[in-house]
């Protein structure tokens, strides 16, 4: 079984109507939560980086600048995924592998802390990381926080299905962490299925932003899906596809990357294990 920490990597700011449909218009923080996962055989792998300061001087730059205002946000370097593992007594170097969700700056901005690692990500994601200006922009990319590495691109999944969210691709050949697709938000989004030490438990990056939204099938708002979202059928399908996995399989605790009930139970910049969720 894998081992597994959460890192809350700081925040940035949102109205929280914008994240869930017909909620009330306030201001609220939206963490960005990253994994460490101790696998047995393989070594510490992370799942997405969260924040790093590199993030505030990429906003310095236009057309950054305009995602930069977008999303104020706030992080520190003892905040950081590389910081926080330090704590655990690692260094970035034990880092072996980094799984990147997707490539919005919320999820990679720690990526040139752990560049001697090799980057898995799927193909349509790849696609991505060689986009520049405005084109980046679109796909939510700052192409100054995607550092020369080795990339692994996972180009086929059609390893064991999970209900409703369909064929996997089992990274070790293990079957302890399958990475599944989850379409819409991002170009070339995945997921991490992991057989933990507390139970299977789904890093849902951004296949929704909380708990709320894929025990009730609650999608964004409107304007939210338009601004924010590469293909809006898809991210409704996925949020879906969620609801009725849950539903399915309710041992199965669902991740999503922002999702202030599970940023509640963690501290910005301390790792936090698993079974203190």
């Amino acid at each position: 079984m894998v081992k597994l920490w959460l890192l809350n990597t700081g925040f940035c700011t949102a109205n929280e109507q914008t994240l869930l449909q017909n909620a009330p218009r306030r201001r609220v923080k939206a963490y960005a939560l990253a994994a460490l996962l101790e696998h047995p055989q393989e070594g510490l792998i992370l799942f997405d980086t969260g924040y790093a300061p590199r993030l505030l001087e990429a906003f310095k730059r236009f057309p950054s600048s305009i995602y930069g205002y977008l999303t104020p946000t706030i992080t520190r370097d003892e905040w950081s995924a590389v910081n926080q593992i330090k704590a655990l007594g690692y260094t970035a170097d034990d880092i072996r592998t980094v799984i990147i969700s997707h490539l919005h700056a919320d999820h990679i901005a720690g990526l040139h802390d752990f560049s001697h690692a090799t980057f898995l990500l799927s193909p349509e994601a790849f696609e991505v990381s060689s986009s520049q200006g405005f084109s980046a922009l679109k796909h939510g990319f700052l192409p100054p926080l995607f550092p020369p590495a080795t990339v692994q691109v996972t180009d086929f999944f059609h390893h064991q299905a999970l209900p409703e969210l369909g064929n996997t691709h089992d990274v070790f050949g293990d079957g302890l962490l399958r990475l599944v697709q989850l379409p819409g938000h991002a170009k070339g989004q995945v997921g991490l299925f992991v057989q933990t030490t507390c139970g299977p438990a789904l890093l849902a990056a951004d296949g929704c932003w909380s708990t709320t939204a894929y025990k009730d099938n609650h999608p964004p708002s409107p304007l939210a899906l338009r601004l924010l979202f590469h293909d809006v059928p898809s991210t409704l399908k996925t949020l879906e596809h969620l609801h009725n996995f849950h539903k399915t399989n309710p041992e199965v605790l669902i991740i999503p990357s922002h999702c202030p009930d599970i940023s509640a139970r963690t501290e910005l910049g301390k790792p936090t294990p698993l079974e203190n969720i």
